[in-house]
């Protein structure tokens, strides 16, 4: 008699607590499952359920089976399933949230190519919203900076890239305004910066920190550097957002010495042991984008 088939009766008919209501569940006769049963309890000499007229208990061997059992059935479910999926192409609908910054650019380079690749996918895209704070969006994944999420034990992390901030500022604003030799040069200058990353104005540098001010701040990094694109002021900006504005000659970097600590672009998921064949598809792709940067 196959194990895994009795081991299966054996757990469908503790949760139904009723051999009846489980027969009808697995789509037998109760006569089949308790002959499951009872070669069970003859493969392992023990007894693993007590019977009676007016309900079903489980013994002291039944309970550990039933809870080594109905744990590694789950997970041969999950591996069913995800094998299943990826015998098909991706597809069903998937909510991602990404902050502003990201918006801007990268993640817009590469969902066309993903929505191309994968034509019966649906994306919903959030910006600018806490991740996994209770809000009304259940995101399927999240891409933010590795340091943001410090506080949520229950997420996976997939790396994406790491990235550097230092300091720019557009030649028409460095024209007519003070030479800038020390980082102290700074508080004779407008700058702008984003609350989320520069709380109060703190730019922190690998070796140093400054307190700078500033006529324009905002929680959108956008605002911010179309601010410094009209040379409005100097912006601590990371790299791969201005890269283009710098070979244009659009901006420029200044005391190139002074950066931030590098720091870990994640996509995150919640938690789960199973991972979705969509979700996955995406991650894959996504990574994929960054490595061949």
């Amino acid at each position: 008699m196959e194990w895994l088939k009795c081991v299966k009766d054996f757990v469908t008919v503790v949760e139904e607590k009723s051999f009846s209501r489980a027969a009808a569940r697995q789509n037998t006769t109760a006569s089949a499952l308790s002959k499951h049963i009872k070669w069970l309890e003859k493969e392992l000499g023990a007894t693993l359920l007590r019977r009676s007229t007016r309900k079903l208990s489980l013994t002291e061997m039944g309970e550990i089976l039933y809870a080594k059992a109905s744990h590694l059935l789950t997970e041969w479910d999950d591996i069913k399933s995800e094998l299943l999926q990826n015998n098909r192409t991706a597809q069903g609908h998937l909510y991602v949230g990404i902050p502003h910054w990201f918006e801007m650019k990268s993640f817009m380079e590469i969902v066309p190519p993903f929505l191309k690749k994968y034509p019966d996918v649906r994306l919903e895209v959030f910006t600018g919203i806490q991740p996994f704070s209770g809000t009304e969006v259940d995101f399927d994944l999240f891409i933010a900076r590795d340091d943001v999420l410090t506080e949520q034990d229950n997420l996976h992390r997939y790396p994406l890239f790491t990235i550097h901030r230092h300091l720019y500022a557009a030649p028409e604003y460095l024209k007519t305004r003070p030479k800038i030799k020390s980082l102290h040069d700074l508080l004779q200058h407008n700058c702008l910066y984003n609350r989320v990353f520069d709380h109060e104005g703190m730019w922190k540098f690998s070796e140093d920190s400054l307190h700078v001010k500033g006529n324009f701040t905002s929680d959108n990094a956008k605002a911010v550097l179309d601010m410094a694109l009209a040379g409005q002021g100097i912006v601590y900006f990371s790299d791969f957002l201005v890269e283009e504005y710098v070979k244009e000659r659009k901006l420029e970097r200044i005391l190139p010495q002074y950066h931030s600590d590098p720091a870990a672009i994640c996509v995150f998921r919640r938690d789960s042991r199973y991972l979705p064949h969509i979700t996955k598809t995406l991650i894959q792709h996504l990574q994929n984008h960054f490595k061949n940067k």
